[in-house]
């Protein structure tokens, strides 16, 4: 290519002021580039993800998602940044959208306060073994002879799969001490982006908080995930019912940059839940 498409900088799942949230490179107009010039571009930009803003064909958007290591198939807080962005430069209004990937479609909710995205169905792979949670404990430098669970470890995808890890409490939650390359190991041996570590809570702003770790895709820690909250809605709506969350992350990060995601379950089967996760967005620069 001649020149390189113009990149921004968004912000993904503020909060309700506009502070904090998650980092996310848009690149518009992207359709002519190769894919190895847009890894490229993504390495360079080094956010967690970037996304890559194909084309624009009525309610239809087309976009592709980078780490700065590889592709990813689709990234929670990317569309919501990419979506912030197109808003907020007139380029859509509000109303219904349908986000095209080469893995299928979702729908994209656009309001003057927030975004909200429909997540792929979930998926419950089977459970992992003791070997492996005892693995995953000491991996986030816990003590798996201490009992630090709360409740049975999941591997679940809405999109993207990860290993769920209840903690007791949110100090547990504060004190990780993550070995990236200990993650990266498990999480490239099962198939996973990484692991979401969480806790319950009745704080009153929050109905749980959470980490989460992919250094298989470039990221140490990320401080808001939206594709993990739909796999967290998706376990906690089958073992509780629960239907609607609220979710900080990124309050524990260095340095912090709480963020706040906010999900839905609108309709479900026995066999299937439509889950839909939202939150706000800026376009920075």
């Amino acid at each position: 290519m001649s020149a390189e498409p113009q990149s921004f900088l968004t912000m993904a799942f503020t909060d309700e002021h506009g502070n904090g949230g998650n980092p996310a490179g848009v690149v518009l107009d992207s359709g002519a580039m190769r894919e190895q010039e847009k890894q490229k571009l993504a390495a360079k930009l080094g956010y967690s993800e970037t996304a890559f803003v194909d084309g624009i064909d009525g309610n239809r958007i087309r976009l592709q998602f980078f780490t700065p290591n590889k592709p990813i198939a689709d990234c929670g807080h990317a569309t919501i940044g990419a979506f912030s962005l197109l808003r907020s430069k007139g380029l859509i209004g509000e109303g219904e959208f349908i986000k095209v990937l080469n893995a299928g479609e979702r729908i994209i909710e656009v309001n003057a306060d927030q975004i909200w995205m429909q997540v792929a169905p979930p998926r419950f792979s089977p459970s992992p073994d003791e070997v492996v949670i005892a693995q995953a404990l000491h991996s986030l430098g816990l003590d798996p002879a201490q009992m630090p669970l709360a409740s049975a470890p999941a591997m679940v995808s809405t999109g993207a799969p990860f290993l769920l890890l209840e903690l007791r409490e949110r100090e547990q939650l504060a004190a990780l001490r993550p070995s990236q390359a200990a993650i990266e190991q498990l999480s490239m041996a099962h198939g996973l982006i990484g692991f979401y570590v969480f806790v319950q809570t009745a704080s009153g702003h929050y109905d749980a908080a959470a980490r989460m770790f992919a250094p298989a895709f470039g990221i140490d820690e990320e401080s808001a995930t939206g594709m993990a909250a739909g796999a967290l809605t998706a376990l906690l709506h089958q073992r509780t019912g629960i239907i609607r969350l609220t979710i900080a992350q990124g309050d524990w990060m260095t340095p912090p940059s709480p963020s706040r995601l906010y999900s839905e379950v609108r309709s479900f089967s026995r066999d299937q839940a439509d889950i839909w996760v939202g939150g706000r967005g800026a376009y920075r620069r």
